[in-house]
């Protein structure tokens, strides 16, 4: 790889001319160094991709070593917070997007192109708004795909759980939220029902 990547993501999905590729996405350098106020080494806002027909990374072959990575949705927080960073949480879609429902910094999607040259070119990062600026830190996010295919329906993404101390929020979440992953303006919706104990780290 160009990167050794500690805590990455790693999601299946499908280019444009429907050829499995693998993205790992984010991750941090080590947790030996903590230079960002006791949190780990900065995070990567980048990713890589593996081509599973061709077995092999994608590279660049005009570069010197002929390495290559795809930059991240862009951030405005800490560096050592990057958008993707620790386990971002990636789903891929039936769109042929991949989506993140970030934990730090909102939610982008991102449909990797696949052209006929020698170097792949992603599209760029969509963003959707986000919960209020709600920090889900150690919250889930799972897909809801849309079984059966049903007409008029896409894949949905839930977020739930997790807890904010970082902006005042309370000690765990007990809500979720649902998005439209496939949506031209995604926007996240609460859902009405809460659980009974707000958790973190549940799965």
């Amino acid at each position: 790889m160009t990167r050794k990547r500690w805590y990455p993501t790693v999601p299946l999905f499908i280019d444009t001319f429907g050829n499995p590729r693998v993205m790992v996405a984010g991750g941090i350098t080590s947790t030996l160094n903590m230079p960002c106020g006791g949190m780990p080494d900065p995070a990567f806002d980048t990713y890589e991709v593996w081509d599973i027909l061709g077995n092999r990374w994608e590279r660049d072959p005009n570069q010197n070593p002929p390495l290559l990575e795809y930059k991240g949705p862009s951030t405005t927080q800490n560096p050592c917070w990057s958008v993707l960073g620790e386990y971002p949480r990636m789903h891929a879609v039936s769109t042929n997007h991949v989506f993140l429902s970030g934990m730090f910094t909102g939610s982008n999607r991102v449909r990797h192109i696949d052209t006929a040259g020698p170097t792949p070119t992603p599209q760029n990062w969509v963003t959707s708004p986000w919960d209020n600026g709600n920090f889900r830190n150690y919250g889930s996010s799972i897909l809801l795909p849309n079984v059966g295919n049903i007409a008029g329906e896409r894949d949905k993404i839930m977020i739930l759980v997790g807890y904010n101390k970082y902006n005042g929020g309370p000690t765990a979440f007990d809500t979720c939220q649902i998005i439209d992953g496939g949506a031209t303006n995604p926007s996240w919706q609460l859902s009405p029902y809460t659980m009974a104990s707000g958790r973190m780290c549940a799965n």
